[in-house]
């Protein structure tokens, strides 16, 4: 069968052109979305792989389900507001409710786990260097809003700040071993997500980590209804100096806050180089727990 009977045009949009294997890359089609994007989409038919005719419809579901994970995000619109790139802004945005339900969200796996404690800045050494962090602010494909706090891991010096961190993840052809065999034993995939997976490994340093706090540090677990006197304040400021008067008020806050205290980090967090180790080690560890063992040509697939 064609590639778009087995997919659908719904999924993909239209087919405009097609290219064949070559030694260096696979079967791919050009695919035009609706708002005119086009795109090269690799694919591998699976019925050499497999005894039988359920290979033709894994691969629709191994194609839906990549696409998913891609556009995972929702794009901002350009009639929308911009996204806020701080707590302050967040105050002041349209969907400010949103931004602070998705902050406590986040920060809620931070204390359950014991992320991080305050240290004053003036009992650090002077060796130790104290980490900026990013406030990640973006919408879901359904309207959710997320936001993800990162540490700025590429300030750190390797062999100085930290050493071994290289893990392994599930390559393409892993992924087609995986879909081969449940395509062979007419196997169903589920998908499941570790809530704060990195947060519940253990740490590969003996040591934490010091990072800047974030802007919305001292002010995530008050109630909504101080949270709702800050942003009127700020909605002032707005009115009379526009998003600037927010902007200065933001470094501002920042510069108090950081030359008094900051965050020493004892888990592994997004940015600290070597988190996805200490997560691999955790994930191992589970699944040997239940009776699994990591396959010895994938290691990212275990079997039992």
């Amino acid at each position: 069968p064609k590639f778009s009977e087995q997919v659908g045009p719904y999924q993909f949009g239209e087919v405009i052109k097609k290219r064949p294997a070559t030694e260096k890359r696979q079967d791919s089609i050009k695919v035009r979305y609706e708002d005119g994007d086009e795109i090269w989409v690799s694919y591998t038919f699976l019925q050499d792989a497999t005894p039988d005719a359920n290979a033709v419809s894994m691969i629709t579901s191994i194609i839906l389900l990549a696409s998913a994970i891609s556009d995972h995000s929702k794009i901002t619109e350009p009639n929308e507001s911009p996204l806020p790139v701080n707590f302050y802004e967040c105050l002041v945005h349209e969907d400010w409710r949103k931004w602070i339900a998705a902050i406590q969200r986040e920060m809620t796996g931070w204390v359950e786990n014991q992320v991080a404690r305050d240290v004053p800045r003036a009992d650090l050494k002077s060796s130790k260097p104290v980490i900026k962090v990013g406030e990640i602010y973006t919408y879901k494909r359904d309207g959710r809003a997320k936001h993800r706090a990162v540490i700025f891991g590429n300030m750190l010096c390797a062999m100085r700040d930290y050493f071994y961190t290289h893990s392994y993840t599930l390559s393409h052809d892993g992924f087609r071993v995986f879909a081969s065999l449940a395509a062979a034993f007419n196997k169903k995939i589920h998908g499941k997500d570790a809530k704060c997976g990195y947060l519940q490994a253990t740490p590969l340093q003996a040591e934490p980590f010091y990072m800047f706090k974030p802007t919305y540090a001292d002010f995530f677990q008050q109630p909504m209804h101080v949270l709702q006197q800050m942003r009127s304040e700020l909605l002032k400021v707005l009115d009379t100096e526009g998003m600037a008067g927010i902007k200065r008020i933001a470094r501002e806050a920042k510069r108090t806050t950081n030359a008094k205290t900051v965050w020493a980090i004892d888990t592994p967090v997004y940015g600290i180089p070597g988190s996805g180790l200490a997560f691999q080690n955790k994930v191992e560890a589970s699944m040997k727990n239940v009776g699994l063992q990591a396959s010895q040509v994938v290691p990212g697939i275990f079997y039992g």
